[in-house]
């Protein structure tokens, strides 16, 4: 259950293509009425106060909607002309068209290493390889997915000064161009890159660059303290249902790039035009045709040759069976879609200002502590809530089902062939989103908590993913056995991965990896560590100093783990460097300790092989030896998986 509400709060959290002939026009009546009933219907199932639909068809908005009001209480009519709402990582459209301009002037190389164009800011050499613009744009940066400082209340507070931003810089975790996590670090990152190499800020960019020449004139990146009031309130869905108003999430220039637009249906419709009619609307341009189709090149990255692919920020989608391309986009208390069918040229956009309240975004120890408390008090509420509001991408499918003409599928498949059956073994596993890497002590902990997906061969062909069963096709991808949901995976020299889409995939852990064995074990070896104070009263010098080192070892390290988790987001963001310092030397302390007591406990041990054990006593106190001393290994490992000796050097 637990893993469910990750997964869809996860989906929330994060797509053009060739223009071509339009297909029959949509009967815009019959649209109203089913398009209403079902927006009135989700609004009203899952306390949403408000949302805005419109559809572009041939060139021009056919249909064009506000339902509800910006807030509950004393809130405006949604009009989807002037109410402006938060669009979230839609921009990072906005930041790709931006870019492949540049690319095509030589303002950018897309190989080039982005620190040659960062001004007062350098990603650090963590690895050998530079990271590229190429590496950005294609979610392969290699970037921890914790977000420091994201974000603030107000658009005056956006600024950060080139030294916060590279303090507050996600850390690198893997060689660039690896494998796809979906990055928003990265894509802050890039519009940052873009506005120096152009020598200018992201706002002025992203203004002069997209907005102006499209006429998007209520379009803004952040939200002025003076067009508030013009803009949906943002709101968090309770587990209990309750709706709650929220502050505004304004992202710094840090992260902006990623997900910081403000747009009105309008000026979302004006959006979706250009891109149908290959970046170009009224006589203005904002992409070359060449341009375009680099953009919209989907083999930039695909897991599989018959699955979706990505391109520049977009990626492939199939509702219904019909051929689309998206991006959504979330940021706190709103939630947007964008998806565009070429061959019927047609797009569709929605947002609306209200999301399910997710407890396991804290930053530190103590509110996950809560959210598993509120999770665990709240499960049946939890299971009721997110589905009933992921039905709004259902309506995709259904609008696809009913408006988009159905294509004539296509009979070619590639020729990879069905994966043998010594492949099948290796895709057994556990499998855990890309998305889930953090550079954090807290990040892991909450990403550990959902263990992993289980993946197991249960017959010729056949696997079970999760719940549910699979069976391979002649081309190597798995259906499922009660619908058409594929599921595709890829072992390269990085790993296996295993994905239904293009780019949100999950990589194969090892086995050992649950929170059973990985997150337990951080308390319970301290515990038997402290059990070695036994030996303080012990007439042996030798056994006094392994229970003073085996005592200060447990204690240190559970205090330096505790400052860790409690801490470290909040001081780091704050810039309060010295108290990280000094519990980290607390930890390598603990560190220094845990290496003496294995060393010493385990010498002991051997050492009495070669005595005679008098009695069951002095057996006992020898095995208990050996146990100090695997607890001491074991934390050490364990100190190695979570990473903690990359914090003594950060």
């Amino acid at each position: 259950m637990l893993k469910t509400y990750f997964s869809c709060l996860a989906f929330l959290t994060a797509s053009l293509v060739t223009a071509s002939t339009a297909r029959a026009a949509i009967d815009t009546e019959s649209l109203d009425r089913w398009a209403t009933a079902y927006f009135n219907e989700r609004l009203e199932q899952t306390h949403v106060p408000g949302a805005v639909l419109v559809v572009v068809q041939g060139g021009k908005p056919v249909f064009s909607k506000g339902f509800g009001t910006t807030t509950p209480e004393g809130g405006q009519p949604v009009d989807p002309n002037t109410t402006l709402f938060r669009v979230g990582s839609i921009t990072k459209v906005l930041t790709a068209i931006a870019v492949s301009q540049l690319v095509e002037e030589g303002v950018l190389d897309m190989d080039e290493d982005v620190n040659s164009y960062l001004q007062g800011v350098s990603v650090p050499d963590t690895f050998a390889q530079p990271i590229t613009v190429r590496h950005l744009l294609s979610h392969t940066g290699g970037f921890g997915s914790e977000l420091r400082g994201a974000d603030v209340p107000f658009d005056e507070q956006a600024t950060l000064d080139r030294q916060v931003i590279q303090r507050l810089l996600a850390p690198r975790l893997r060689e660039p161009g690896s494998y796809p996590a979906y990055d928003n670090n990265g894509w802050g990152l890039l519009g940052l890159v873009a506005a120096d190499a152009a020598e200018t800020d992201y706002r002025s960019l992203i203004e002069e660059r997209i907005f102006t020449p499209l006429n998007m004139r209520s379009a803004e990146v952040g939200l002025p303290q003076d067009r508030r009031s013009q803009a949906a309130v943002p709101h968090n869905i309770m587990l209990d249902g309750e709706i709650r108003r929220i502050d505004y999430s304004i992202l710094t220039n840090l992260e902006e790039g990623a997900g910081n637009a403000t747009l009105t249906g309008a000026d979302a419709a004006r959006l979706m035009i250009a891109l149908l009619n290959r970046g170009q609307l009224d006589g203005q341009s904002v992409l070359s045709g060449e341009a375009f189709a680099e953009m919209t090149e989907f083999d930039f990255w695909r897991i599989h040759p018959d699955m979706p692919g990505f391109g520049r920020a977009l990626y492939e989608y199939r509702p219904a069976g019909r051929k689309a391309v998206r991006h959504d986009g979330g940021i706190s208390g709103f939630v947007s879609s964008m998806v565009l069918y070429p061959q019927a040229n047609v797009g569709v956009f929605w947002s609306f200002n209200a999301q399910p309240y997710n407890p396991f975004q804290g930053d530190s120890l103590s509110e996950l502590v809560q959210a598993i408390r509120l999770y665990m008090t709240a499960g049946d509420a939890v299971e009721a809530l997110v589905p009933e509001f992921m039905k709004f991408y259902d309506f995709h499918t259904l609008f696809a089902e009913q408006f988009i003409p159905n294509e004539t599928p296509s009979s070619q498949r590639s020729e990879t062939g069905k994966l043998s059956a010594d492949s099948l073994q290796q895709l057994e596993g556990l499998y855990r989103s890309t998305r889930a890497e953090y550079g954090t002590f807290i990040g892991n902990l909450q990403a550990r908590l959902l263990g992993g997906q289980a993946v197991s061969v249960i017959g010729e062909d056949r696997l079970k993913i999760g719940a549910e069963e699979y069976l391979q096709q002649d081309n190597g991808t798995f259906l499922k056995v009660d619908n058409d949901e594929l599921m595709a995976f890829q072992i390269n020299k990085h790993g296996v991965f295993m994905g239904d889409s293009s780019l949100f995939i999950s990589r194969k852990i090892s086995n050992f990896e649950t929170p059973l064995l990985t997150i337990l074990p951080l308390l319970l070896l301290p515990v038997l560590l402290l059990s070695g104070l036994f030996y303080l009263k012990s007439r042996h010098p030798r056994d006094v100093q392994l229970a003073r080192h085996a005592g200060l070892a447990a204690i240190a390290f559970l205090l330096a783990l505790g400052l860790e988790a409690e801490y470290a987001n909040e001081f780091l963001v704050e810039g309060r460097l010295l108290p990280m310092m000094a519990w980290r030397l607390v930890l390598l302390i603990a560190l220094l300790d845990l290496i003496h007591v294995a060393f010493r406990s385990l010498q002991t041990f051997v050492r009495d092989l070669h005595l005679r054990w008098q009695g069951i006593g002095a057996a006992i106190i020898s095995l208990h030896k050996l146990i100090l001393g695997l607890s001491a290994a074991g934390l050490l490992f364990l100190a190695y998986y979570w990473r903690l000796f990359s914090l003594l050097v950060h």
